[in-house]
């Protein structure tokens, strides 16, 4: 006999186990003809082709890749995002220091600005589209 301690349990590779009512124990075949199978493999992408049949029949698509031009304006976002941390940080940072404090006006002119930017930004894509 063998002490517990002693027992190397091998580490299943993959994705968990699916619990017994959600495991899938029905095949079904299709047969396709040379132009089904080419539309199936242009509209399938990267998924096989079982994963994407079983998506279109649940409708559950994985998500679709982002517009290059939306990738650009969540960058632009992110950016301005980042800047607004930095001046919360810098006048949180003021307060606890007791360093001077820049004025309200200044702080209403740079958001107006931001947002006048954003808005021109907005116009200039409905414009595109």
């Amino acid at each position: 006999m063998t002490t517990p301690s002693l027992i190397v349990r091998r580490r299943r590779h993959g994705p968990a186990p699916l619990p017994p009512g959600e495991r899938r124990t029905h095949t079904v075949s299709v047969r396709l003809n040379p132009t089904e199978v080419a539309l199936l493999d242009a509209k399938r992408g990267r998924l096989a082709r079982g994963e994407w049949m079983r998506a279109a029949l649940l409708n559950r698509w994985p998500p679709s890749a982002p517009d290059p031009i939306a990738v650009e304006q969540w960058r632009a976002l992110a950016r301005v995002g980042s800047n607004l941390n930095q001046i919360a940080a810098a006048l949180n940072s003021a307060r606890l220091t007791g360093a001077a404090m820049p004025s309200i006006t200044d702080i209403r002119d740079a958001l107006l600005a931001l947002r006048n930017t954003l808005l021109a930004a907005r116009t200039d894509e409905e414009m595109d589209a």
